[in-house]
């Protein structure tokens, strides 16, 4: 069943899935069996023929006859392959393969019928021909299978015809088992060979159909290479004439003596940026003829050794604003190269300002000169920050950069290298690299020397003479390169005045000074050079705006704006995101990390004005209102706590008005209880001790309660409450002693307060010592219920400065550290409803501050607390 699905599958293949594969296979399958048949016959001519010498000893009686078999089978095969050459022959190639392949068959069974039938040992040619069938010819399984079974019949009908000889049905049964076993063998093999035929041809069929894809997209990719090329070429090309004019009235300005120095200023800005941008436009233009072989050199016989000190001497300004030191070596070397010195200047700068550019401060450049047999070299070595082991392969290719990111240091496109190493090629030269990540690099020019060439140094000046203006203004632009000057990282001191303050972050030093003179006139500008220090500042100064530029080195904008905006004390600062990107993604991703704004280069100043003044002003709006939230919290706390006040004042005047009417009934009954008793000691006079010592047990008891009555008296219907005077502190922690006595039942209260006189309320003191002893007893009874050592109350006091400081400690269950900020406020508590309103120790505060005084808590969650408050020493009299 396998052959069958294998022959449907792949016609199913071909007809509904890739009808073009299965009409290419067809082709290549009729081209296959035609160049197989033409094997196959040759092959049959020549072993036809080669029978004869098996004839000679198995039937030397037969040769003759056999031979004229033989030729026979020759002659057929030798007409169809004749046939084959037609235009029919080779549209019926199918069944000429049959004949060819029955032509053996057919003969060779003559040959068995003649000799000895079933008994003739030539049934094993048959088995011969199908092995070629299985292994020559590219017939499928149906094809195959036929051949075989026709096979099978003619040799079974020879066998059955022959009448010389006695049938041995036995043999016959033998040879028949051995041709059928064959005949899988070949069919087996011919639907293995099948399948995998197919499968190749696929393969290579989908392989070729890939790469002629390839082919179409790699020719549309260098068409649309061409025309971008042409198009930054056209466009580099007609930007270099208004940038030109641009150029030009800038130096002709400068000129002028007396210009303002502001003036001054803004215009050098212009023109350095101007021949900057130059620059870059020339250098794109020469990689884009160098790329399309239209660049042609103007080759000069030039002297390297006066013509690389040139180049030393002209960047060694930009060296000495980097602090760095430039040198030039080898000059005693005379090296006279063809080169044109336009283009060898350019592959020199761009080697010279790159090695300046990524060396740090206090580093050092060399300019090398050497002879290397028919070889000038020049070499310029650095001890910059060098290339890492990865990305040095990669350094001269079309804007490749090691630093690719949006924090990266280093300013460029990443052109200056690769136009380096193209322009040195076009001199038949070689540009090599070596570099050690940490400790610099190495560029090495190799240049073809030239030979008999006299007196360069007189072309050279020819050279010079020729040179017109656009091509001074043209060499001097590519003298011009960013090279990331580093600025003093000390914070920049701030300018400017107004109420208003903004920070501005930007690493380039041209664009932060054009923007704090946008600004400094209205608003106080701070500075930073880098995105390191931002935060810092930030927190420090706290600016109503950051003005900051999203790619900057070491963090980029977007990381600013997102820490900004995390943090409590910065989140209200206003940011906006300056940068040259247009593209949506970077608005959104700006805009998702709290941005406030996103402005892009280039930008009008007039635009940049008005939006920063539209945030400063809803800054200050902001800041307004919630200083006003603040004020509205704050009142609408003081008013809470006077409500709270007044309702505790309400409270005690009617337990007040309560007690005295309560004082008074029990004040009578003991009067007259006390001068009872003392009568009756009178009276007991010399009588029984136990008597008397009883009635002194009944007047020391009464004599307390009259105490506590008296205290409970000034404590709820005070005279003078609110006035202040000198009281001895020990005796109003004494009365709130007598008034809390219920409470410290079974506690250990040690009491170590000095006799001191202290200026105030003594009604409100006893207030606050009754409020502070009720709440240590409480926690005191649930750490008891708890279990742990003895509930304890200790109260102590020492003077300082002037202050009695009074401090109360318990070990009692003590205060969680998120509650003790607020146990101070009105009506917290963290008791259960029903136990207390939240106000004692509210009121405490509130007594305190009154008297001048602080009031602080300390506690460690279930193992004690300690209140501590002071109060002013009474003058002494």
């Amino acid at each position: 069943m396998c052959f069958w699905k294998f022959e449907r599958k792949r016609k199913k293949v071909g007809s509904t899935i890739d009808s073009v594969l299965n009409k290419e296979y067809s082709l290549y399958d009729r081209n296959l069996r035609f160049t197989r048949f033409r094997i196959v016959s040759i092959l049959s001519l020549v072993l036809m023929l080669a029978g004869v010498s098996l004839d000679f000893f198995v039937y030397p009686d037969l040769l003759r006859e056999f031979f004229s078999i033989r030729v026979l089978c020759d002659a057929a095969t030798a007409v169809l392959l004749v046939a084959s050459f037609s235009s029919l022959g080779q549209r019926l190639i199918t069944p000429l393969g049959y004949g060819v392949m029955l032509a053996p068959v057919v003969f060779m069974t003559l040959m068995i019928y003649v000799s000895e039938g079933a008994m003739s040992p030539y049934y094993a040619g048959l088995n011969l021909v199908f092995l070629g069938v299985g292994v020559l010819m590219p017939w499928s399984v149906k094809e195959t299978l036929g051949f075989c079974l026709v096979t099978i019949l003619i040799y079974v009908s020879a066998c059955l015809l022959h009448r010389h000889t006695v049938i041995s049905w036995q043999t016959l049964f033998n040879n028949i088992y051995f041709l059928v076993l064959t005949a899988v063998v070949c069919i087996t093999a011919s639907f293995a060979i099948s399948r995998k035929r197919f499968e190749e041809f696929r393969l290579r069929y989908e392989l070729n159909k890939r790469n002629q894809d390839l082919a179409r997209s790699n020719e549309q990719l260098e068409e649309l290479d061409r025309l971008k090329s042409e198009f930054f070429a056209n466009v580099s090309h007609e930007l270099r004439t208004p940038i030109t004019l641009i150029i030009s009235p800038l130096q002709d300005a400068l000129r002028n003596e007396s210009l303002p120095s502001g003036v001054r200023d803004i215009l050098k800005i212009a023109l350095e940026h101007s021949m900057r941008l130059m620059r870059l436009i020339n250098d794109l233009l020469e990689l884009i003829r160098i790329g399309k072989g239209r660049s042609q050199c103007k080759m000069r016989p030039i002297d390297l050794s006066s013509f690389v000190p040139g180049m030393v001497d002209s960047v060694r300004y930009l060296a000495r604003l980097k602090k760095q030191t430039i040198h030039s070596q080898g000059e005693e070397n005379r090296l006279v190269v063809m080169a044109d010195p336009d283009k060898l200047e350019k592959a020199l700068l761009n080697l010279l300002t790159n090695s300046i550019k990524f060396t740090p401060a206090r580093g050092s450049i060399t300019a090398r000169l050497l002879r290397e047999g028919a070889k000038a070299v020049v070499e310029v070595e650095d001890t910059g920050i060098g290339i890492p082991a990865k990305d040095l392969p990669f350094i001269f290719d079309r804007f490749r950069q090691v630093d690719g990111s949006s924090t990266r240091k280093f300013q460029g496109l990443g052109i200056g290298l690769a136009l380096a190493k193209s322009i040195v090629e076009e001199h038949k030269g070689v540009l090599r690299a070596r570099s050690e990540q940490g400790k610099g690099s190495i560029f090495r020019i190799e240049l073809p020397l030239s030979n008999g060439i006299p007196q360069p140094e007189k072309i050279l000046e020819e050279w010079y003479e020729e040179t017109d203006v656009l091509s001074e203004i043209y060499q001097t632009a590519d003298r011009k390169i960013g090279i990331g000057i580093q600025e003093d990282q000390r914070e920049i001191p701030a300018v400017g005045a107004g109420e208003s303050s903004i920070l501005i972050v930007e690493d380039e030093p041209d664009m932060r000074r054009f923007l704090v003179s946008i600004f400094h006139e209205q608003c106080r500008v701070l500075q930073a050079v880098d995105g390191e220090a931002r935060l810092a500042m930030a927190r420090k100064y706290h600016p109503d705006l950051i003005l900051l530029d999203l790619m900057l080195p070491g963090i980029d904008g977007l990381e600013i704006c997102a820490a900004v905006k995390k943090e409590e004390d910065t989140r209200n600062i206003k940011v906006v995101l300056l940068t040259a990107r247009v593209d949506e993604e970077s608005k959104i991703s700006a805009l998702e990390r709290g941005a406030d704004d996103f402005i892009s280069k280039p930008f009008s100043t007039t635009e940049v004005k008005v939006r920063i003044t539209n945030l400063l002003l809803a800054a200050q709006l902001e800041e307004k209102m919630r200083r006003r939230n603040i004020e509205l919290e704050d009142a609408l706390r003081r008013l809470k706590e006077t409500e709270a006040q007044l309702v505790q004042s309400e409270k005690m005047n009617a337990m007040g008005n309560l007690s005295a009417g309560l004082i008074h009934e029990i004040n009578n009954p003991l009067n007259f209880t006390l001068t009872a008793i003392q009568m009756a000691v009178k009276e007991a006079g010399n009588g029984s001790p136990d008597l008397k010592e009883t009635l002194d047990d009944i007047g020391k008891g009464m004599t307390r309660i009259r105490d506590i009555v008296s205290d409970l008296r000034t404590f709820v219907h005070p005279t003078g409450e609110m006035r202040s005077q000198p009281f001895i502190l020990a005796e109003a922690l004494q009365t709130a002693l007598h008034l809390v006595s219920h409470e410290m039942k079974d506690l250990q209260v040690i009491n170590r307060v000095q006799q001191g006189r202290v200026s105030g309320s003594k009604n409100q003191i006893v207030q606050v010592f009754v409020n502070l002893l009720v709440n240590s007893a409480q926690a005191l009874r649930v750490r008891s219920g708890n279990g742990g050592s003895p509930p304890q109350i200790r109260l102590s006091s020492e003077t300082e400065n002037r202050r009695l400081l009074v401090k109360v400690w318990d070990n009692g269950m003590g205060v969680s550290p998120k509650d003790l900020s607020k146990v101070f406020d009105p009506f917290f508590t963290t008791r259960d409803v029903g136990n207390g309103i939240g106000l004692g120790l509210s009121i405490c505060h509130t007594i305190i501050m009154n008297h001048q005084g602080k009031i602080t808590i300390d506690s460690r969650e279930g193992e004690w607390t300690e209140v501590t408050f002071d109060l002013p020493l009474a003058e002494e009299e």
